[in-house]
């Protein structure tokens, strides 16, 4: 939203009663409020002979009050709404997640340290009637089905966590929203893991930025602490990012619903912040 401001200088008259030539009136003594504020009152300065003006030019009556509000601030039109280009943005994505008759699940990477997405992908399908149960989702998971369950007990998205070790460790997520496999990957004490589902990732700039969406609310565990739950401060960060982002505007312009979000802090070599990301996956649908 732009806004005008109008700024009013006033000058005011020293000890020896001298002026601004551009703050006095006409000189009629008259005060018509040519929009002056002081008469400069036919006593203008002498030469250095004479004594400062009588004062017959009174200051003026008011007339000349501040401009008729042509300045004023804008009608709305920027009030919360996303920019041009962040609608079409979200135009597009739109169309890539609208399922009449099932949802999608996001997944966004994010940077550790400034929070820059580094890429995204998306995958879409039709509601299942089967509903997995925990022995069922340990089944479809390659890396940690013997491994921790992280969070509550309630059968929406299971969280599989095996801690980095000489043998290994790793994470899979495997969701009820499409009832399969949303996200897994490797953890390592020494080298670099390795995001093993999916394997196909979209560039970051079709997601844009600037968008200023609410942001959502999710739950989030932290890999770099044993998959402790990720700090609250850090998580509503996390999810600002990606309200940033036009992926909340794209779900909601392709008739659908954002209906949770995990994030993850996911370490490439377990304990090191530099090859730490975050991922977030985000399940949408009617």
């Amino acid at each position: 939203m732009a806004i005008a401001a109008t700024s009013l200088v006033f000058a005011c008259a020293d000890d020896e009663k001298t002026v601004a030539d551009d703050e006095v009136g006409d000189g009629d003594g008259d005060g018509d409020g040519d929009g002056e504020t002081v008469g400069d009152g036919d006593g203008e300065p002498g030469d250095g002979d004479g004594e400062p003006g009588d004062g017959d030019g009174e200051p003026g009556d008011g007339d000349g009050e501040p401009g008729d509000g042509d300045g004023e601030p804008g009608d709305g039109d920027g009030d919360g709404e996303p920019a041009e280009d962040c609608r079409m943005i979200a135009e597009m994505l739109a169309t890539e997640l609208s399922q009449p008759d099932g949802g999608c699940t996001t997944i966004v990477r994010f940077n550790y340290e400034n929070l820059e997405p580094i890429s995204w992908n998306t995958q879409c399908g039709s509601y299942s009637e089967m509903r997995l149960d925990e022995d069922a989702a340990r089944m479809l998971s390659t890396c940690c089905s013997d491994g921790m369950r992280l969070g509550p007990a309630e059968e929406d998205m299971f969280v599989f966590h095996s801690p980095a070790d000489e043998d290994g460790g790793g994470v899979s997520v495997i969701s009820n929203h499409l009832a399969q496999r949303s996200f897994e990957a490797t953890l390592v004490v020494d080298g670099s893991g390795e995001i093993s589902h999916p394997q196909e990732w979209q560039m970051p700039d079709r997601l844009g930025s600037g968008c200023a969406a609410t942001a959502p609310t999710g739950t989030g565990f932290d890999l770099t602490m044993d998959g402790a739950e990720l700090d609250m401060a850090r998580l509503d960060m996390v999810l600002s990012a990606l309200a940033d982002t036009a992926l909340p505007l794209a779900i909601e312009q392709s008739g659908g619903m954002l209906k949770r979000t995990l994030t993850l802090a996911y370490p490439h070599t377990a304990d090191d912040p530099a090859m730490t990301e975050y991922v977030v996956i985000v399940e949408s649908g009617v």
